[in-house]
């Protein structure tokens, strides 16, 4: 986007935390049974308990059995067999169905508040601000090796649009993956927070550009109006508040500066599924469940970054001239 004041707009409405959490425990709750079945249940000892001359084995739980249907071509007992529970008066070794009737229905709950729950809690965002967290995430970042390829080739579109000799800022560098792809002569600062990255950005940085550079931990360092260009690829989905970062960008590019990003966001919502919807896609509604869903997981792990944001519509806010290409990027 090109600089200029911020446009007047609305903000609009979101749904509340609340809601989507719910909907998003709904989601776990469907997908967690399917993972936790087959890791908790034990399918060499209900095989071995099983009679071999019968069409059903009949698992005493209290006062109810399990009945567990298979086929005369192929047996389910674990592969994805049908329960049903039937009333029954004796109690006698009972000890066998429990675990199973324990294990079909504490595993999931157990997975979901495992996962969904409790790493959220304990990395939260005091904790990732603790240099262990930082320092782990950084040699982390040393993976994305994939991802770089995937979108190699519309970061070589998107910054052919910088000049030599502009002044720029890399926003939320990390490991300098940016620096490949920028002209050599330029005037080049980066903003990371994350001080175990600064190794790894300075080194690039010194074997690609002609001029020295600086690198900062804080965009607010950054004097006013003093870019040509600001870049930021995945950035906008790690930060407390996008608003506020956009201000600040605002305020450090010149008067006709550009805005140059690479973002994940969320899949756009095509409403609720209806009869009346012909074209209604079930795989790209069930993609932005997921990305609701796995937000918290993803903030917990990835030192908030979280894919259920809609930085479009934010930038769009802040700008008043917006040129937005949607991909995906390949294999990935």
């Amino acid at each position: 986007g090109s600089a200029s004041p911020m446009m007047p707009a609305a903000l609009q409405s979101r749904a509340t935390a609340c809601t989507a959490g719910v909907r998003s425990l709904i989601l776990l709750l469907c997908v967690c049974p399917v993972f936790s079945f087959q890791v908790v249940t034990q399918p060499s000892a209900l095989r071995a308990a099983a009679p071999q001359s019968n069409s059903v084995l009949q698992q005493p739980f209290g006062g109810c059995r399990f009945r567990l249907a298979r086929t005369g071509r192929k047996q389910r007992m674990l592969e994805g067999c049908a329960l049903s529970l039937r009333a029954s008066s004796s109690p006698d070794e009972s000890e066998v169905g429990r675990r199973a009737f324990l294990a079909l229905t504490l595993a999931p709950l157990a997975s979901v508040f495992t996962v969904y729950a409790f790493l959220p809690l304990v990395l939260g965002p005091a904790v990732r601000e603790q240099g262990w967290y930082k320092k782990n995430f950084a040699s982390a970042m040393g993976g994305m090796g994939e991802y770089e390829r995937g979108v190699s080739g519309m970061k070589k579109n998107l910054f052919a649009l910088i000049r030599p000799g502009d002044s720029l800022v890399d926003l939320g560098a990390g490991l300098g993956p940016n620096i490949a792809y920028l002209p050599e002569s330029l005037t080049y600062t980066a903003v990371e927070p994350n001080e175990y990255m600064h190794s790894a950005i300075s080194e690039k940085a010194a074997a690609h550009f002609k001029d020295p550079s600086v690198i900062l931990n804080d965009l607010r360092m950054v004097p006013t109006a003093s870019a040509d260009v600001v870049v930021s690829t995945l950035v906008l989905c790690s930060v407390k508040d996008q608003r506020e970062v956009l201000a600040e960008v605002l305020r450090v590019l010149k008067n006709g500066g550009k805005f140059l990003f690479i973002e994940h966001v969320i899949e756009p919502s095509q409403g609720y599924p209806s009869p009346y919807k012909k074209d209604f896609d079930w795989g790209r509604a069930g993609y932005m469940w997921a990305q609701q869903a796995t937000a918290p997981l993803q903030m917990a792990l990835a030192d908030g970054c979280r894919g259920d944001r809609d930085t479009v519509a934010v930038i769009s806010e802040a700008f008043s001239e917006v040129f937005v290409k949607r991909f995906h990027a390949p294999q990935l």
